[in-house]
């Protein structure tokens, strides 16, 4: 299949949603999970719009991070606030691939290795070039790439998912806090690479829980509905 053959990601979502649908219907219908029905309606929710946007990868990137967010963030009670993002990500990676028997993500890594080291190599979305930027920071920043390439061959995904994951969040900052211009040139590859790499992630991470999720225990729902 060439890539004008290859289903839009409406298309591909739209059909994730109908299988969804039949499984929600039965939670519903046994009166269960819900806080992971509410998780998985709101990602979707996310999801859905951003499948609709046409040439918007800035947009179209913190739609993707939104979904995401709305699966994995936590809701720590005792403090009264969220789990700190990257701790509840982190936790979240970690639940993902004890669902996924069939190593489905492991797959999905593998068949993105290229996209996975073009953000690795990208010393702008690396966090530690921001705190000194220059020439050894830019080196370090990149060291990462030449890192990955033993983490593929040891099948470490699990630390190759976090590590990418981790740049895409650092893009997802620069935009939702102001700190990016909407369509600017200076980052367009960089934005879009981190939304194709999202995009199919939440693709792959859906299908797991549609297939495993519903029997974890989703407790922690951040800002939950008040019926």
């Amino acid at each position: 299949m060439t890539m004008a053959d290859a289903p839009s990601l409406q298309t591909v979502v739209s059909e994730l949603e109908a299988s969804w649908k039949e499984l929600r219907g039965r939670l519903v219908e046994e009166k269960r999970a819900e806080d992971f029905r509410i998780r998985m309606h709101r990602a979707f929710s996310w999801l859905k719009r951003s499948a609709r946007l046409e040439d918007d990868p800035d947009t179209s990137l913190m739609l993707h991070w939104v979904a995401f967010n709305a699966l994995f963030g936590r809701w720590d009670a005792e403090a009264g606030r969220t789990i700190e993002d990257s701790l509840s990500r982190h936790r979240f990676v970690e639940e993902i691939f004890g669902f996924d028997r069939d190593g489905k993500l492991a797959k999905h890594l593998t068949s993105q290795r290229e996209l996975v080291m073009a953000i690795l190599d990208d010393e702008y979305v690396a966090k530690h070039f921001w705190v000194d930027p220059g020439d050894a920071s830019a080196r370090r920043a990149k060291r990462e790439r030449f890192d990955a390439r033993t983490w593929y061959v040891s099948q470490n995904y699990r630390l190759i998912l976090d590590k990418t994951l981790a740049r895409v969040y650092l893009v997802r900052c620069q935009l939702m806090h102001g700190a990016a211009t909407h369509g600017s040139q200076l980052n367009r590859d960089s934005i879009q690479r981190c939304s194709d790499f999202l995009a199919s992630l939440l693709l792959v991470v859906l299908t797991i829980l549609i297939e495993r999720g519903e029997g974890h225990d989703w407790s922690g729902l951040c800002y939950p509905p008040q019926w």
